[in-house]
């Protein structure tokens, strides 16, 4: 059946191709539509999405492109989050190589930090129970200790929170949405870090860091620094022209290889250019505070004022992008970097839905929420043991091979004869439409 004709009234009055008429369109609506052209059922003449008064093949075609191609509705002037928080930033700069929209309640690359701390600068200790998503944000928070750290050596008296992605960015633009903490000695911050606490082929790397911080005695200020391979000191304050405690506000950095441009509300506020860090790094968001001796010696206390003990105090953050890219991220000029091609197969027509809840984009070379099975087998149907080295992204493509057994386990008992490759996801998912292209 090629097509289904039916009278035409005003399906004007609705939504086109809203085929159940429920005032949406989502997938249900298209199943319908599938339907009806299967000879399965009837649609309404709302459901004539291209309105050329009959329902047929296009129509359903239109119906996924407006599904996973949504019109953004224009935002209000000052739009209010589900927490009735307002949200006077930009909107996320989609698609992007990697998209973590706490909003839609799933952590994405990201994870929590728990039972270990920092420097002697933080007075905490990082804590997954101070970490959380709630209400359409993110949210970091500063308690009191947990652990009986107040008698330790190092004396941390407090909890804080962190979050952290599980994969390692290059250059490209980083940006987040964020309502800062606004009290004496604490910080909230989103920048790129790696050191040598993170060991890549063998070696540790170095320290490298581009830093956003709102420091909570003065939240109508931004602190910008970076360090390279150690090397910090190049600290400077911005203006914001507003109080970074009272809503959401975007921030964001270009790095590029010889120079580093922040961003505020899409608007660009200041650079530096020279020594760059040059190092693939994790992307970080904290709350923490800082160290408060009541002592005019220590710098702690004159970059962030004694902290006053006050607890809970909570930083919250809506969404991370992060998009790999050579050009400039100015805002009037914000075209979106050219998806790239398969090399031996084009992209489909649909193309990806860049707003879903989780997107991982092996053609971006990143592996996004999943990770490789890795020294394992299934049930008797599988003739293979799973292998890291059978699945590898390459080329913009992800690839999982069947090959020789590599361990020998054509002597095994459940004689399992050859080597495979699996991808799963960290995280859990539920009820909701799954897509890849394959």
């Amino acid at each position: 059946m090629l097509a289904v004709c039916f009278c035409a009234t005003a399906a004007s009055a609705g939504i086109s191709g809203d085929a159940n008429n429920d005032g949406r369109l989502d997938y249900s609506d298209a199943s319908m539509l599938r339907d009806a052209l299967l000879g399965k059922g009837s649609v309404p003449a709302e459901a004539d999405a291209d309105q050329n008064h009959s329902i047929d093949a296009r129509d359903l075609s239109v119906v996924k492109q407006n599904i996973l191609n949504p019109k953004q509705p224009e935002q209000p002037e000052q739009p209010a989050t589900p927490s009735g928080i307002q949200d006077l930033g930009t909107e996320p700069k989609l698609p992007a190589t990697m998209y973590s929209n706490f909003r839609s309640g799933d952590a994405g690359d990201f994870f929590a930090s728990d039972g270990w701390t920092n420097g002697s600068v933080f007075d905490n200790w990082w804590y997954e129970r101070n970490t959380g998503i709630k209400d359409g944000y993110m949210y970091l928070t500063i308690d009191q200790d947990w652990g009986g750290h107040r008698n330790d050596a190092d004396k941390r008296n407090y909890s804080g929170g962190e979050y952290r992605t599980n994969e390692f960015y290059h250059y490209g633009y980083y940006e987040c949405s964020m309502q800062a903490i606004k009290n004496d000695g604490v910080v909230s911050s989103f920048f790129t870090y790696t050191g040598p606490s993170d060991v890549v082929n063998g070696q540790k790397n170095p320290w490298d860091e581009i830093d956003i911080e709102i420091l909570g005695k003065d939240t109508t200020k931004m602190q910008i620094n970076y360090y390279r391979n150690g090397q910090g000191g190049h600290e400077r304050m911005i203006d914001l022209g507003f109080d970074a405690s009272e809503a959401f506000h975007t921030y964001g950095f270009d790095w590029q290889p010889n120079k580093v441009t922040w961003y505020v509300d899409g608007k660009e506020v200041g650079s530096m250019e020279g020594d760059m860090p040059k190092t693939p790094s994790k992307i970080m968001m904290n709350a923490w505070p800082g160290v408060g001796y009541r002592d005019a010696q220590n710098n702690t206390v004159e970059w962030l004022k004694v902290y006053d003990g006050k607890t809970p105090l909570t930083a919250r953050y809506q969404w991370v992008t992060f998009t790999k890219s050579g050009q400039s991220q100015q805002p009037d000029n914000p075209q979106q970097p050219d998806q790239p091609q398969q090399p031996d197969n084009p992209q489909p027509s649909s193309g990806m839905n860049a707003n879903a809840t989780m997107v991982s984009n092996f053609s971006a070379g990143q592996a996004g929420d999943f990770f490789a099975s890795d020294g394992w087998t299934n049930g008797s149907v599988f003739d293979c043991w799973w292998y890291k080295r059978n699945a590898e992204i390459k080329n913009n493509l992800l690839e999982l091979r069947i090959d020789q057994d590599w361990a020998g386990h054509r002597n095994d008992s459940d004689k399992r004869n050859y080597s495979g490759g699996e991808f799963r996801s960290n995280q859990f998912y539920h009820y909701g439409y799954y897509e890849t292209s394959m």
